[in-house]
């Protein structure tokens, strides 16, 4: 049975003022509100936060924020090493292949390359596919065999195409071992 207002004044301390009692009585209590709750009223959800301020969008891919000026970059800007050495190796072994593309085999090496350069700095620009590590990681390792049956261990264009090929394939094995590690870039 709920207490009358009559019993509640005279429970209530003598130094209230006849205002306060009003005040405390209007204001809800959290036995109140929990009777609320229980009785299938949805208490008022609290006023969400302001949101802080939009911040300039990510770029894609990389997570890494767009250009200054206002236009993005044509590129994606690897952050991680394995992107870094996968890239660059692939993209100068195609440069080092470029005296030699009278041979069909050379042209066909050369475009792999050029792709595997490109699913690194042009990833956002590229579709993806289901087995495209699996695809870079065969053209690595084919480009590597090809790179030391030609070198021969003598020193020409051809130490320059190993070499650069060995770049790229340090980074796919990093990436397929998991030691892959994050660039830290100068800002």
């Amino acid at each position: 049975m709920p207490p009358s207002a009559e019993s509640e004044a005279a429970l209530a301390p003598q130094s209230e003022a006849p205002g306060e009692r009003e005040e405390r009585e209007e204001a809800p209590t959290e036995a109140d509100e929990a009777d609320e709750d229980r009785s299938g009223w949805v208490a008022a959800a609290p006023p969400a936060p302001a949101s802080p301020p939009a911040a300039s969008p990510p770029g894609p891919a990389t997570g890494e924020p767009a250009g200054e000026s206002g236009g993005e970059l044509p590129f994606t800007v690897p952050t991680m090493l394995s992107a870094w050495l996968i890239g660059s190796g692939s993209g100068l072994a195609a440069l080092a292949l470029l005296p030699r593309l009278a041979n069909v085999l050379n042209v066909v090496l050369f475009l792999a390359l050029l792709w595997v350069c490109a699913t690194v700095f042009l990833a956002d620009r590229l579709p993806q596919f289901a087995q495209q590590r699996l695809a870079v990681l065969v053209v690595v390792m084919v480009a590597s065999g090809a790179a030391l049956d030609r070198a021969g261990f003598r020193v020409n264009v051809n130490s320059i195409f190993l070499i650069t090929v060995l770049i790229a394939a340090a980074g796919v094995l990093l990436l397929e071992l998991g030691r892959d590690r994050p660039v830290q870039t100068g800002s």
